[in-house]
């Protein structure tokens, strides 16, 4: 099977003022059928999902995550909560973290921050993974005799089916997976669920966080004309033409087909003056016809989010 897919147009350009726009272009990108009886043996790619519904409450201090049965505890997520207090006031803090086990093992983040993944991001070796991003939510009930009050930060303060990305070692070698969860800070604590959880069974191959399936899906296609294959690598460039550096909060794929795309980057967290960064755009056509999606780059400007149309034909 061969693909035809034609280049992206040219980069995008970030103002100083923040007040920054990206040219609208189309990736297009196509993906011949070849017949299930014409095509050799090849070896298939198996995402394996747990379907599980798991409440963390202020009380349940940790949860284990086992992402793929074999026993060993890949991922903990704790809810602590501790008291601050002093000779003038109260406080209550409460934080929830999720906490790598094992060499090797890391979470997408960015500073010492776990992200919460939107549905449709490719979670892979061009992923935000570094030692330290832990942190999901935190929040503190201070009261004193001149003021009373409350103070939050985190990513995951309120959230609903969203995803941390992970990767962790099997038997010495990298996968990749997602974790799905629900997180609501309220007054009286940190209240969670985790819904689901999956990973691809193919060392360093990437995974979107929500994919449940994969060979799978790749026979139904086969059977209709269709391989689940992929694209070349396509670049969508980023520059910072100011003076000021800016911050990149998440770089997501939504729209009518967001599972037919995948991206991977390396724009980290902030952006300096007059730097740049590579977004790489992947499609992937899980049907025939034109598909489409969009890729949102949200950030601290004005604007946000900045988006990129993409377009691929499946035939």
């Amino acid at each position: 099977m061969r693909q035809r897919p034609s280049g992206l147009k040219k980069p995008v350009y970030l103002s100083d003022s923040m007040h920054k726009r990206l040219n609208t272009y189309a990736l297009a990108a196509t993906a011949a059928g070849v017949s299930l009886l014409a095509c050799p043996p090849r070896a298939e790619a198996t995402v394996v999902f747990t379907n599980t519904w798991i409440p963390i409450t202020p009380t349940t201090a940790t949860t284990n995550i086992d992402l793929n049965g074999d026993g060993v505890v890949d991922f903990v997520v704790s809810d602590f909560g501790k008291f601050c207090n002093s000779n003038t006031s109260r406080c209550v803090e409460e934080t929830m973290k999720v906490l790598p086990q094992g060499s090797g093992n890391a979470v997408w983040g960015a500073s010492t921050y776990a992200s919460a993944l939107s549905s449709g991001v490719g979670v892979g070796s061009q992923g935000k993974f570094q030692a330290g991003h832990e942190l999901m939510a935190n929040e503190e009930h201070f009261e004193s005799s001149q003021t009373t009050g409350y103070r939050s930060r985190g990513p995951w303060l309120q959230a609903t089916n969203r995803y941390l990305g992970v990767k962790f070692i099997i038997q010495g070698e990298v996968h990749f997976g997602w974790v799905r969860m629900d997180v609501a800070a309220a007054i009286n604590g940190i209240y969670a669920a985790i819904s689901g959880y999956a990973y691809e069974t193919v060392p360093n191959k990437p995974i979107l966080t929500g994919q449940k399936s994969g060979a799978q899906e790749q026979r139904k296609n086969a059977v209709n004309g269709l391989f689940n294959r992929h694209s070349p690598p396509l670049p969508v460039n980023v520059k910072n033409v100011g003076k000021s550096s800016i911050t990149i909060d998440q770089i997501t794929i939504k729209g009518a087909d967001p599972g037919d795309f995948s991206q991977t980057n390396n724009c980290g967290h902030t952006l300096p003056g007059g730097g740049s960064c590579t977004i790489q755009v992947v499609f992937t056509p899980q049907a025939k016809g034109k598909r489409s999606a969009v890729l949102e780059v949200i950030d601290n400007g004005g604007g946000s989010p900045q988006k990129v149309s993409l377009i691929g034909t499946g035939t």
